[in-house]
């Protein structure tokens, strides 16, 4: 919500005390939110962007019955189906074989023009330099992250210093 709203970048713009409009913001209100993991963090996040008017899918191992505020669960097969449609993509993956490297390159391509990843599982689900490049194109409009490879980041690695991206440790 923080980088749909801009609010880094105001905040960013009051410690210059510089006045700036940074243009239209967005919000969850049908948004389609894709959670990739629905454990008890991925549910948890799965109710509370419902409850702001989201419409919520979610991958886990088995599809079942869905969770509170979740429309539809698949399995990790239909994750390049939906990446397309989801304007926010969050992932609460433990780490595993299948899931170290899941957001690479080719997926992150799929994800929607201008959406954004969150990412508050293990830093080993994204590659950080398609992310990175992913950010720098302008193909995703931002990323959250509060997993990284390694932690914490190098004070020189790159991903400090992109704009769209907010890290919290």
């Amino acid at each position: 919500l923080m980088l749909m709203k801009r609010l880094h970048q105001y905040r960013d713009d009051q410690h210059q005390a510089a006045w700036v409009d940074h243009g239209t913001v967005r919000g969850l209100q049908h948004a389609r939110v894709l959670v990739v993991g629905l454990g008890d963090i991925g549910q948890s996040f799965a109710r509370l962007v419902s409850l702001m008017g989201a419409r919520v899918a979610g991958i886990r191992r088995r599809a079942g019955t869905p969770p509170e505020g979740v429309e539809q669960v698949a399995t990790m097969e239909a994750l390049d189906r939906l990446l397309p449609q989801a304007d926010v993509v969050a992932l609460s993956l433990p780490e595993t074989k299948e899931t170290i490297g899941l957001m690479d390159a080719r997926r992150l391509g799929l994800m929607k023009q201008n959406s954004y990843l969150i990412n508050v599982g293990r830093g080993s689900a994204v590659d950080q330099e398609a992310l990175l490049a992913a950010l720098q194109s302008g193909h995703l409009a931002g990323a959250g992250l509060d997993v990284t490879v390694p932690e914490p980041l190098p004070p020189d690695h790159p991903l400090w210093q992109q704009q769209n991206l907010v890290l919290t440790p």
